[in-house]
This record gives C-alpha cells, structure tokens and sequence, in this order.
C-alpha cells in the first residue's frame, strides 16, 4: 500500500449515508411535502381500490355507503340528500326501513303508548294510506313506495319537531345510559333529532336501520356523491399521471438531442420548442378538444401521388375487367353497372374485339373515369364482401367529396379488382387520428393526446440545459474515448443524471394538468357521462348550486384544489432534496 493513501476503517465512528438516504432525510424535512404524499396516496389507493366493493348487479357497498351507478331503482328515492355534518345522518330514508311491512303494521294497529303517540301525529293523507294496506296474515306484503315515502316524511317531521321520550312511552324499554341521561336533561334543536332517532331504533329495533350514513350527500340521482368523487379522481389522477409522464419522456428525448448533439438539430428542435411555448395552450386545448378525430386523416406523401382517375396504360387486363364489370353476381359489379350510363355496357361490348385490346382499355377508362369524378362509389353492402384495407373502409365511411372522392373511388377499384387494375404508388405516410374519437376510452385518449401536445416543452428546455452542463465532462469525455455511440451514451449518462429536473419538473405538472382536464371536462369537451371525473361533475353541478345543493359542486371542487396543491407541495419537497447543492457530504 502507498504510503500517502489511508483509509478509514470502519470502527472510525463516522456513519456514511447512501445518496438514497440523503435524499429521503431532506424530504422528510419538508413537512408539507410528506403530508401531501400520504393524502394523494390514499386518495389513489382509494379512487382505484373503490370498484372492489362493486356487486354483479353495479351497486357498490363501501361500509355504510351505496352507489349505483345508473342511479335507478331505490336509489333515486334519495335525492339531495344533505352530507353528514349537516344532520342528515339523524333523519330516515326510505332505503333505512329494514321491514317496511313490520314497521306500518305496528304504527297502523300497535297499541303501545309508542305507537299510539306517532299514529296521532301522522298526517291524514298518510294515516289514510295506512288503513288502505291490506297485508296478509301470514305474510305481510311490503307497502307500496308511495307509502313508505310518506310514512318516512312524517316520521322526520316528528324527528324534528316532537319529544318522543316520556317515562309512560318507553316503561320497560332499556336505553343506553347516554340517551337516557340526555333524555331526562332534556333536548333542543340537533341534539333533539339524534334523541329521537336514537330513540327510534331503540323503539322499532327490527324495522329500522342504525342510519345510511351520506358523508358528501348524494346527487339529482340519490348516488352518494363521497364514491362519485372517488370514482372521478380516478379519471383526474389517471389523466394527470399518465399525461405529465408521456410528456415527460417526449421533452427528456428532445432536449436530450438537442443538448447532445447541438448544431441544426439544437436550433430546429429548439425553435420549435420556443413556437409551441408562444401559443395560447389553453385555448388550442379547446380547439384540439373540440375537433372530431373520426373526421381526421392525414397523408402525408413523399411523391407526387399522380392523377387520380386511370390511365389506359393502368388496365392490365381489359378483357378480365370487362368480364367483372358485365358479371351481375358480383356486389362491386352490380353498383358500377348502376353508375355507368345506360348505353356504356353497348360501346364496351362494341369495343370487346380481340384485334384491338388498345381500344377497349381506352374505352373502359373513358367510361369509368367520369364515374369516378362524379359519383360515390362507395356503398355498405356493395363493398362487404371485398377485402378492403381498413383505412379505405375508415375513410370511405366519412363520405369525401371533390377530388378526395374521386381519389377514393380510384383506390375503391384498385382493391376491388387487385389483378385488372395497377395499383399506383400510395403515400408513404398516413397518420390516422379516428380511434381518439370513439366511444368508451376514446374521450380518455383524446384528452391524453391533447394535453401531452402541449406540456413537453418545459421538460425539454430542463433536460437541455442539464445536458449542455454535462456534455463535456470528463466522464462523458471518457465514454467518447472508449468507443461508446451517442445513443448510449445519451440513454446510460446523460440522461440519468438530469434525472432531479425531470422529477421535479414532472410533478409540478400534474397538478396543472388535473386543472387543464377539469376545465376541458367542465366545458363538455373531455370526459363525458356517465363517466365520472371531477370536471364534468362541476359542470352538472351548476343548477344545482342555484336550487341550494352545495355540496354536490362543493366536495369535487375542493378535491381538484387539495389533489393539485398537494401536488405541488410534492414538488417543493422533491425540489429541495434532490437538489445538488443541498445534499453534500456523506457524513450524518
């Protein structure tokens, strides 16, 4: 061993901590920070977990919680109700009562003092209701939902405004020590609700649930609005996560290249990057949004694509076409021999002698190109049984006019009649957008491709930066000199090491990106019913705040704010432990 070089042994007494550590020791400083990685954790594992508890029929029982997500049936019988610190937790529901049947028998013709007392305070409509029923003896037939419904308003109505407690009423009954104390002491107001309902369930033990408990309410459709917005966090989260990511991978592959490899490609990529930041990202978002992709197609040639009606030279086989042109079994056969004038058929036979091909490939163009400029070819049923590509048949369904349908009625033909016809070069490049539009998660990849369009630059310009810093250091220097090529080079060094800004940087923007959904959802261009997000829901919620119902905009609005400051808080906290500056030494 060199005499200049010792090394500490490890009884030295100094503890050593990974980069790892260090970094997680700076970010538990951030008590925001770590406070909101708890709360968006949950939330995720809340919003993504809540369909666990989904029956077959769609009901989805989450404790003391129900959603149905058509909202029909029993559901709907429990509109607006309000949330749970509101009082509504005291007060019956029609999907409380246990045995409907039980309960109405005992009010109609129970001569407990109980009973008695709520008889005479029922309303006379509902008291008339009573005596109509008519169950059986045996088995009692549940009562019908219009008498249910009255019986639970009447009995809220005494819930609120009468002392069901007296010592004659309840002689005998065993009340816990608690409502028993506050029954004697007496009650006003909301403490007065909760006595009688708990007294209530003590009264009727069997006919009436506890309570069905609605912390955040429920909506138009008696859906409990808690799970609503569980479940449209799970829209808002997925959209943010997985729109800041793809970004994120789009901006670190540009401004790595630009970085590393500078020149022309640096100032084109660039420019480009300063472009897209110079535009008024919220309202293109719009016109993105608005845009039906099932109507986009774009091709892109590297060639001139040529005429698009047939030349004589293009009709290999004349005699074969003609024979499929006059053939009335073929679908394709029988719609051109609709199309083709009346005398076509007599001037091609004419044209059929075996002398003169020339002729008859001259006049099969001569008919068939007016009808390719003309008409549209395209039918359903005539082009079911032909083998066409599936981006013919995509656009052909949009109904073309002008010249794109007469170069459409050409392609039509060509791969109708694949050996009678040439087939001219296509362009090289077809981009088509139609499966963002369609149904299902169509709305979810549409709004990923507009957002992701319009959030790669900022990534970009970081990771430039960080690479035009690193691109001549002597490790990389190193790598150049033992032969490593600039993919790896970019992909194994420099891009692990801009790995801080990344993080940072892509965390910051989720939270905007929750916002740039929820607007879009909100206008009704992003996520559409009965798909769940928290935009769409603040946009149905709108006649709602007017008629009262708060809570139904209130509770997904106050998630968009605490999810996208929880965000950024995250991104604060990761900021500051990742940055170099700040983690230095390895000594504890």
């Amino acid at each position: 061993m060199d005499a200049g070089i010792v090394v500490a042994p490890p009884e030295a007494g100094i503890a050593y901590k990974s980069i790892n550590r260090l970094v997680w020791d700076r970010f538990r400083r951030h008590r925001m920070a770590v406070a909101s990685l708890w709360v968006l954790g949950a939330l995720i594992v809340a919003s993504f977990t809540v369909d666990l508890f989904k029956n077959k029929e769609g009901t989805i029982y989450f404790g003391c919680l129900k959603y149905t997500e058509s909202g029909a049936g029993e559901d709907s019988r429990n509109r607006y109700a309000p949330p749970l610190f509101a009082g509504s937790s005291w007060l019956l529901t029609v999907q409380g009562l246990r045995r409907p049947e039980e309960l109405a028998a005992r009010l109609r013709d129970g001569d407990d003092p109980l009973a008695v007392f709520v008889r005479e305070r029922l309303s006379r409509k509902c008291r008339e209701r009573l005596q109509a029923w008519s169950p059986e003896a045996d088995e009692p037939a549940p009562p019908s939902e219009e008498l249910q419904e009255a019986l639970v308003a009447d009995l809220n109505r005494i819930l609120r405004e009468d002392a069901l407690y007296s010592t004659d009423r309840f002689q005998g009954q065993k009340l816990p020590p608690d409502v028993l104390a506050l029954a004697q002491k007496g009650a006003q107001g909301e403490d007065l609700v909760r006595l009688n309902r708990q007294l209530l369930d003590a009264a009727f033990p069997k006919q009436v649930w506890r309570r069905q408990t609605h912390p955040f309410g429920t909506d138009e459709l008696g859906r409990d609005v808690l799970i609503r917005v569980l479940q449209g966090g799970r829209i808002s989260l997925l959209v943010g996560l997985l729109a800041a990511l793809c970004a994120a991978l789009l901006g670190t592959g540009v401004g790595a290249a630009a970085g590393y490899f500078g020149g022309w490609i640096d100032t084109l990529l660039m420019r480009a990057t300063d472009a897209m930041l110079s535009l008024p990202i919220l309202a293109l978002m719009i016109l993105l949004a608005a845009l039906d992709f099932r109507k986009i197609n774009f091709a892109l040639p590297l060639w001139p694509a040529g005429d698009p009606v047939f030349s004589a030279e293009e009709v290999t086989d004349p005699t074969g076409l003609l024979k499929e042109l006059t053939d009335p079994r073929t679908p394709v056969s029988r719609r051109l021999q609709g199309l083709l004038p009346a005398e076509a058929g007599a001037r091609l036979r004419a044209a059929a002698g075996p002398a003169d091909p020339a002729g008859l490939r001259r006049c099969l163009v001569q008919e068939l190109n007016p009808v390719l400029e003309t008409q549209e070819l395209y039918d359903a049923d005539a082009f079911s049984l032909t083998p066409l590509q599936e981006r013919t048949r995509r656009r052909a369904e949009r109904k073309p006019t002008g010249a794109d349908r007469t170069e459409l009625n050409r392609i039509l033909l060509e791969e109708a009649f694949p050996k009678l016809l040439a087939a001219r070069s296509r362009p090289a490049l077809v981009v088509d957008l139609s499966f963002l539009a369609q149904s299902g998660t169509g709305s979810l990849l549409k709004i990923l491709f507009v957002v992701i369009f319009f959030e790669w630059m900022g990534v970009a310009r970081l990771v430039r930066g960080s690479v035009l810093s690193l691109r001549e250091r002597d490790f990389i220097t190193a790598a150049r000199a033992l032969g490593a090529s600039s993919f790896r080079i970019v992909a194994v060094h420099l891009v692990p090491n801009c790995m801080a800004p990344i993080i940072v940087s892509t965390s910051l923007a989720i939270g905007g990106i929750i916002l740039y959904e929820s607007v879009l959802s909100f206008l009704g261009l992003g996520i559409m019913p009965p798909t769940s997000s928290w935009g769409n829901m603040l946009a149905k919620a709108q006649q709602d705040i007017m008629a009262g119902f708060w809570w139904v905009a209130v509770f997904p609005g106050a998630m968009i704010w605490i999810t996208v400051t929880a965000f950024n808080f995250l991104g604060d906290g990761l900021r500051d432990a990742l940055d170099p500056k700040l983690v230095t030494g390895g000594k504890a």
